[in-house]
């Protein structure tokens, strides 16, 4: 970043100071946690999925003026990640502003990868898939072409490193590793860590990781 600071201090400082709190963004399927013990940070990040989201719906109705109002405001917002840049640019992209949205889209790579987040399929399939689209539209073939053949080269490395699991097994493995070392390494609340991880829902939750791992979350967090 422009600063010098690296997305996981920023991640960090955005926990240890907190964001005010937004209380009409409502809760993950199952989630038992309350306002009371969400933290702030957590409670951000679902107000920035929300409003770009709704920009999103707005810009897909051809209502410009309030999908606009809705992005102005997500500028805003403090604090924001790798893949509030990804939701971002796809908003740009779907605006017409492809070259705007092909630098997201580059700065979200940027900062998975300094967070060491591995390049699994769901990865190619989203990030670099809209890259490639807007890179399209923007006119840059050739960046296009390039981008093309990494995306093949890409999951073509998955397939062989998957050992023969269906893409859908591989990523809730990673995504319930993923899960197991946020319960070891923090103390945010369950629905917060299924959240983060990809699976909103607390119910799929414990039945993954109870498939997985042979206990309850709740379970694994005491050992």
């Amino acid at each position: 970043m422009g600063d010098g600071t690296t997305p996981n201090e920023v991640e960090m400082k955005c926990r240890a100071e907190g964001i005010a709190t937004v209380g009409e963004d409502g809760h993950s399927d199952g989630a038992s946690d309350t306002l009371f013990n969400t933290p702030d940070w957590a409670m951000q990040k679902r107000r920035n999925n929300v409003t770009i989201s709704k920009a999103m719906v707005y810009a897909a109705n051809g209502q410009r003026e309030q999908a606009e109002t809705l992005h102005r405001e997500y500028q805003q917002f403090q604090c924001l990640g790798a893949l509030d840049k990804a939701a971002e640019g796809l908003y740009l992209s779907m605006t017409g502003r492809y070259d705007e949205a092909v630098r997201l889209f580059d700065e979200t790579d940027s900062m998975m990868r300094s967070n060491g987040e591995p390049v699994i399929d769901l990865y190619v399939k989203t990030l670099f898939n809209y890259k490639y689209d807007a890179l399209q539209k923007a006119g840059r073939t050739e960046e296009a072409l390039a981008l093309g053949d990494r995306i093949r080269q890409l999951t073509d490395s998955i397939r062989q490193c998957s050992k023969g699991e269906t893409v859908g097994d591989f990523i809730n493995r990673y995504r319930l590793e993923h899960v197991a070392r946020l319960l070891k390494t923090t103390e945010d609340p369950i629905a917060i860590i299924g959240e983060l991880s990809g699976i909103p829902s607390r119910a799929t939750l414990a039945r993954l990781f109870r498939n997985a791992y042979g206990m309850t979350p709740t379970e694994y967090r005491k050992i």
